[in-house]
């Protein structure tokens, strides 16, 4: 892969979706990866849906497999705390050192991902007692 020439690491995704609904799963899937492709320093160049199936009553659930090169080791770790695959594999490079500013950023980068979680969290938790004293 010409980019991990550049300094762009090669890895493998692993994404899974679930619910109740077997159309909203397929095309949940669908969305997320043109989401992430569509983030700053991220190509994927290959993608490999499962069918969706059925896993219990009414339960269905989907896996992507997707190799993709990221910008850096920073853009590599905001990926996978956005998208939360259930299987990161560096394919390239062997080794990866970061300077001490780099580990900040990505340290920066995810606790951001996580800061906007528990706000959402939080929201959500609020509405829900809104809704419930009506």
């Amino acid at each position: 892969m010409e980019k991990v020439g550049e300094g762009w690491i090669d890895a493998r995704f692993i994404i899974e979706v679930q619910g109740n609904d077997k159309d909203f799963v397929n095309k949940a899937i669908r969305d997320l990866v043109g989401r992430m492709n569509n983030e700053d320093g991220v190509l994927i160049y290959e993608k490999n849906f499962d069918e969706v199936i059925e896993v219990d009553k009414s339960w269905y659930s989907t896996n992507v497999e997707l190799g993709l090169v990221a910008k850096n080791f920073e853009t590599l770790a905001r990926l996978a705390a956005c998208y939360g695959p259930s299987a990161v594999e560096i394919i390239e490079p062997s080794k990866i050192t970061l300077s001490a500013a780099e580990a900040q950023e990505t340290l920066v980068s995810i606790a951001e991902v996580v800061t906007k979680l528990s706000h959402l969290a939080l929201i959500s938790k609020i509405q829900s007692r809104k809704v419930a004293e009506l």
